[in-house]
């Protein structure tokens, strides 16, 4: 399958697919990191409606998978691009490796609701969910689909040295689900090419690879793998 290239982005994207209210993936299993002894990395994975072009909206939601001096940590955010950069929600769970998140945005009668749920190793069970409903009226109507792992960027310009996750898994169910009305559709088997549909790799200014994404499987699953720090 056919990619495009971003500086910062890898996944799945869709634009233009319908009058759709609901993206969700289910479930992102969260790696472990390789965090060297010193320097600061950092990366987020997310689902979001919009594109953040021009006059357009990105709605998002998702983990952040930080490295500073060695340390690990996770974080869940949620961000009303360009309204609000990465906010923290008002009550969260801890995160662990291994555990299955499900990220979610969802168009409501008035406006957003933003969504993390952990569902611990065993993705049988939800341990906690973290929630923001934010009112935008009239209510929104984006104009694409996403469910990416990115590079953060920086303040002033630039992009965050990419945290090494190894090989990030999307899994189980219909991994990242487009809901269009009752029509249910898996981003990753969007017919690439179609408004601009299909995967994205990352790669740095000199086109050296820092993160590449997989083919779907036949259930709609794929992997982001780590390919480079910056």
């Amino acid at each position: 399958m056919d990619s495009s290239h971003s500086l910062n982005w890898a996944g799945y994207t869709a634009p233009n697919p319908g009058a759709f209210n609901f993206i969700q993936e289910r479930f992102l299993v969260v790696p472990t990191l390789d965090c060297p002894a010193s320097g600061d990395y950092d990366a987020t994975s997310w689902v979001g409606m919009g594109s953040g072009i021009s006059t357009d909206v990105l709605y998002q939601t998702g983990i952040g998978m930080a490295c500073n001096d060695g340390v690990t940590s996770y974080r869940t955010w949620w961000e009303d691009y360009p309204t609000e950069a990465e906010q923290s929600f008002s009550s969260s769970g801890t995160i662990s490796s291994g555990d299955k998140i499900q990220e979610i945005v969802s168009i409501t009668q008035n406006g957003v609701k933003f969504e993390v749920d952990d569902y611990g190793t065993s993705g049988t069970s939800m341990q906690w969910s973290a929630t923001k409903q934010k009112t935008v009226l009239p209510v929104p109507h984006p104009s694409a689909a996403e469910c990416i792992t990115e590079r953060p960027t920086v303040v002033g310009g630039g992009y965050e040295d990419l945290t090494d996750f190894g090989t990030l898994n999307v899994t189980s169910d219909k991994g990242c689900d487009l809901v269009a009305g009752a029509k249910n559709h898996i981003i990753s088997s969007i017919v690439p090419g179609i408004n601009g549909a299909g995967p994205i790799d990352m790669y740095n200014a000199n086109d050296d690879p820092l993160a590449l994404t997989s083919d779907p499987s036949s259930l709609g699953d794929y992997t982001v793998t780590w390919k480079a720090g910056s």
